[in-house]
């Protein structure tokens, strides 16, 4: 207080002393109060300084992780550690530029040093489980994926690297319920859609192995390598295995019908043909197997035989939209042509786009041509030649589309001899 009285006398002058000793008072005054303005505010300017250099650094390292620059990215980040060390975040851009350097053993230091600062910080445990999956520390993997899932529960990534850790140490099982998570929260990841399915495959192998071990004579031995042969196209061997499997449990339902699904494909035309007769004596409502056989034996030219097939199977199933253009395709086989146009237009219009609508547009054509009916054939041979050539463009547009269902029917690359042309595919168009 004493200091400011004087200081301001000498301010205002002090009549005891010339103009000359007032005025270097007065200086002296001016010089004093800078001063200490200068000393009191230094603190708050180099705050706001390293403020400034340490969201600098934070941004140029950011932009150096985006054009693949880590050693830069690297040294802006130390910067930023170094003067925030309390910083969680700024330790986990520094442990991820190390970690994309190729510096593992940094990288995890930081992600540690990261989490002992903020234990609920999400990816740091997921990027340290991946560093220790790719040192091969699997059980390390593990536990930070485990973690990183309980903090970051919608991290569909973390859940999928949960399950490609739980791969690595030989745990399909558990590896099963941690893709099923990934896939419940982006179905459209190619990841978790490539290591959900291997997954399964592991679990669906170690089944098979167990039931070989248990029982190695079993039917279902039969029947499963059939089916692994069918899905191979090794369909010669399926047939054999179907056999096999029929050896065994000759009356099992289905079986038959998975030897005349093969048997088709393979242009054995009759012989598929008893295999679904023989299915049907088996289990009479076997509606697939029903409506396997008819469109066969239409195909075959027995319309007689295989229409009220086809219309039995159509009324049990209504889903079965291929079943209207056999009907059509059996109906003109025998002058019934008006009922063949109805039912060849309806299959079109459940499938404008696919091969049976480009196959029905060739049916329509023969109809209207031999009914004189010049008109309407030149519209359906041009809707035939347009679907003809947009599926030649596209060739594998139906077979990828979605997995084979059962009721799907066979596609074979042979005709049988004076009969119709088989379904229209991009196999057999």
């Amino acid at each position: 207080m004493r200091l400011v009285n004087k200081s301001f006398a000498m301010d205002m002058g002090n009549p005891g002393l010339t103009q000359r000793q007032n005025r270097t008072a007065r200086l002296r005054s001016i010089w004093f109060w800078w001063l200490a303005g200068l000393l009191l505010s230094y603190p708050i300017l180099a705050q706001q300084r390293q403020r400034v250099d340490v969201a600098s650094a934070l941004s140029e390292g950011n932009a150096a992780m985006r054009r693949g620059d880590f050693q830069t990215a690297i040294s802006k980040f130390e910067i930023v550690t170094h003067a925030m060390p309390q910083f969680a975040e700024g330790q986990l851009n520094l442990g991820i530029a190390e970690e994309q350097a190729g510096d593992y053993p940094r990288a995890l230091k930081a992600f540690s040093q990261a989490l002992k600062l903020k234990p609920s910080l999400p990816g740091a445990n997921l990027f340290s489980g991946i560093i220790e999956y790719r040192l091969n520390n699997f059980p390390a993997a593990e536990a930070a994926f485990q973690r990183e899932t309980h903090i970051a529960p919608r991290n569909a990534k973390a859940w999928m690297w949960l399950g490609v850790a739980e791969l690595a140490e030989d745990h399909p099982e558990e590896a099963v319920r941690a893709l099923d998570a990934a896939y419940k929260l982006n179905p459209q990841d190619p990841d978790v859609l490539y290591h959900r399915g291997r997954a399964y495959l592991l679990v669906s192998k170690a089944c098979y192995s167990e039931m070989y071990k248990l029982a190695p004579h079993s039917w279902r031995v039969h029947d499963v390598l059939g089916q692994s042969d069918a899905e191979a196209y090794r369909t010669e061997n399926a047939i054999q295995d179907f056999e096999q499997a029929i050896q065994a449990a000759p009356s099992e339902p289905g079986l038959h019908e998975e030897l005349g699904d093969q048997e088709w494909i393979a242009g054995k035309f009759d012989d598929a043909a008893k295999a679904y007769k023989a299915e049907l004596s088996i289990d009479p409502n076997a509606t697939n197997a029903r409506y396997k056989l008819g469109s066969l034996l239409v195909t075959l030219h027995k319309a007689e035989e295989g229409l009220p097939l086809l219309q039995t199977a159509l009324r049990t199933d209504p889903t079965l939209k291929d079943a209207y253009y056999y009907l059509g395709m059996g109906e003109a086989q025998i002058g019934q042509d008006e009922k063949a146009i109805l039912d060849l237009k309806t299959a079109i219009s459940t499938a404008p786009h696919s091969g049976r609508a480009e196959a029905s547009y060739y049916q329509l054509s023969r109809i209207y041509r031999r009914e004189h009916r010049t008109e309407e054939t030149a519209d359906a041979l041009k809707n035939f030649l347009a679907l003809r050539a947009a599926n030649a463009q596209h060739p594998s547009a139906e077979v990828t589309a979605k997995p084979r269902r059962r009721s799907d029917l066979p596609m074979s690359t042979k005709y049988p001899e004076n009969g119709e042309p088989l379904p229209a595919t991009p196999k057999n168009p």
